[in-house]
């Protein structure tokens, strides 16, 4: 009598996947993928960038600034498209370079691109205190002559405010990661 053969990779599971050969689970719903997109593509940065940046680069064409990005971006995500076609079961960088090229380079890849963004998070957490909520009182006290506001911006920028706010900033951040949406997974 042959033994049925069972398939260590196997789409039965309330996930993505599921593989049985060594119990690997990836599952990501809907709400989790909302949150990972929208941070990632830093819409507060990017409204930043286009209310500041005619100020910080006189004469720059916006627009055409705008447009010139797209087109660069397109590049990336049809290979990041077309790996996950090609690996559908598996995915992100150190897969696709460890499977493409060697898993130390996809190790060495994910050490740097890991590092990177912890640094990238601190330095934007230390400005939100200077740049988001000190900016923010400036223009209300200015806007609506209260001194106390211009001055309570002007202390926010101290290093020791610049340092709290953004460890609260990091701390809600953490938080805000390890939240699971039910309602949209």
């Amino acid at each position: 009598m042959a033994q049925k053969q069972v398939d260590p990779i196997s789409s039965t599971g309330t996930g993505f996947y599921v593989r049985q050969a060594t119990g690997l689970v990836r599952e990501i719903g809907l709400g989790s993928n909302i949150v990972i997109n929208i941070s990632a593509m830093s819409i507060p940065l990017a409204l930043l960038v286009a209310t500041q940046g005619t100020y910080a680069f006189p004469g720059a064409n916006l627009p055409l600034i705008i447009v010139f990005t797209v087109i660069l971006c397109i590049i990336p995500t049809l290979m990041y498209g077309w790996l996950g076609t090609a690996m559908p079961r598996s995915g992100g960088d150190y897969v696709f370079i460890s499977r493409i090229i060697n898993p130390v380079i996809g190790f060495a890849a994910n050490f740097n691109i890991t590092t990177w963004y912890v640094l990238f998070m601190a330095q934007f957490a230390s400005l939100v205190a200077p740049f988001g909520i000190g900016d923010a009182l400036t223009t209300i006290g200015v806007s609506t002559h209260n001194q106390s506001l211009v001055n309570a911006a002007a202390d926010l920028s101290t290093h020791n405010w610049e340092f709290s706010i953004g460890l609260i900033t990091l701390a809600i951040s953490a938080v805000l990661m390890r939240l699971k949406v039910s309602a949209w997974t």
